[in-house]
């Protein structure tokens, strides 16, 4: 079969700095290890590093049976704004304009972000007679309003109607919806104005545990030695993007309350965005904080090595708030409990299953608090990294829960074959 998959934001297979896949490109890697074709429809635009990886549209043919399609979308440099939003409009209008000059696929599916390529996909499917699946991934466009104050939230929503239109659309011209959570299923049924069918499901994100080398993974360490990182410190870290969707303040401020004593507490904060001028003024100072910035799959690798917990400092939005984040699988899939702000399922899943600890968003007192505890609790925080990894394999293993996944698209293009034929 083909297979097109829509999704843009994620590190390509292509891409020099040789990042891990996330959920798109691990889908892509799955179907291919099954014998199929994929072709991959992004954007040309590198979400992470802000910049083109090429000026025009262009294709590339990874293997014989992977291609990328690298539509052009115009620059950005914040996650919330016009310029971002332009780009959108820029890499759908780019798949329609090439839509026609490929084989049209057995299926497609698509990752919603983006509002604007999930209308497309859905209105080539309708046009073409090929089933799309809708795979629920963030609230778009729910969540642009939160951005707002409360008293301008109202007036947000109403300017952002017209994507709000084309995003029920989209949804009600899917031939089937899955997404991160069974509340993402449902958000999209929501949007599509339908009941639940067998061809609704949901996959959560899941992690590709590839240890290292270990003469790559020694060279990593050393380069975290040389970077300050101590042997003998209790390691609390975070890698993921430096913006305004994750409450960095109050992790910085608590690492300054447990500065001074005798603890021997770091806090590893990796990741580059708008923010990160911002963090290391604030960290000025607080020789127990680091900020590296973006670092590359085998130094992040070795961190989780040295590292005893997780931070997942997110504030709790109400899409959060039903989901799994990524960062807390990547955690748990490094056996490392998860220190976290966020309520929701995710604090009922840590509960459960006692590998980790949620604390009151905005209260670095109490994040402080409860570092310090588990500093003085080694054998509690070894039984957590035990439980963690135990999760991690039960439940967010990438193999298992993409291999999940495709069967359950191939049977979602089985029975819109079947169906056509009646």
């Amino acid at each position: 079969m083909l297979i097109w998959l829509l999704m843009v934001g994620e590190p390509l297979p292509i891409d020099e700095t040789h990042d891990r896949l996330h959920r798109t490109g691990m889908l892509a890697e799955t179907f291919l290890a099954d014998g199929h074709a994929v072709l991959w429809w992004t954007s040309t635009f590198d979400h992470y590093r802000k910049h083109n990886r090429y000026r025009e549209d262009t294709w590339i043919e990874v293997s014989n049976r992977l291609r990328i399609w690298c539509l052009y979308g115009r620059p950005y440099q914040k996650h919330v704004s016009i310029q971002r939003m332009l780009n959108h409009v820029d890499v759908a209008r780019g798949f329609r304009r090439h839509w026609l000059e490929e084989t049209k696929p057995d299926l497609i599916v698509c990752s919603l972000p983006l509002i604007e390529l999930a209308a497309a996909a859905t209105q080539y499917g309708q046009t073409h007679g090929v089933p799309v699946v809708l795979d629920a991934r963030d609230m778009w466009p729910d969540i642009f309003a939160e951005v707002f104050p409360a008293w301008l939230q109202g007036a947000a929503r109403l300017a952002l109607y017209p994507l709000e239109r084309m995003t029920r659309k989209a949804f009600a011209d899917a031939t089937a919806i899955t997404g991160i959570t069974p509340a993402f299923v449902a958000w999209g049924l929501g949007k599509a104005k339908r009941q639940v069918t067998e061809l609704d499901r949901d996959f959560p994100l899941a992690y590709q545990d590839e240890p290292l080398p270990q003469d790559e993974l020694n060279a990593a360490i050393l380069r975290w030695r040389d970077r300050g990182l101590r042997g003998d410190a209790f390691v609390a870290c975070f890698f993921g993007a430096i913006n305004r969707r994750f409450d960095l303040e109050t992790v910085i401020e608590a690492a300054r309350l447990l500065q001074p004593g005798s603890r021997r507490i770091q806090v590893v904060l990796c990741g580059d965005g708008e923010r990160l001028p911002h963090c290391r003024r604030l960290a000025a100072g607080c020789d127990n904080v680091l900020l590296p910035g973006w670092l590359p799959k085998a130094d992040i690798a070795a961190l989780m090595k040295l590292s005893n917990v997780g931070l997942a400092p997110y504030f709790s939005s109400p899409s959060f708030r039903i989901s799994y984040p990524n960062k807390s699988i990547e955690y748990l899939g490094g056996g490392l409990p998860v220190v976290s702000s966020l309520r929701g399922i995710l604090e009922e899943l840590l509960v459960e299953n006692q590998c980790g600890l949620t604390y009151e968003h905005g209260d670095a007192q109490q994040l402080a608090g409860l570092l310090a505890d588990l500093y003085d609790q080694p054998d509690r925080v070894k039984a957590m990294s035990s439980q963690a990894r135990a999760l991690f394999e039960q439940r967010f293993s990438a193999k298992n829960v993409y291999t999940d996944m495709m069967h359950h698209l191939l049977a979602v293009q089985d029975a819109y074959r079947r169906r056509l034929t009646l």
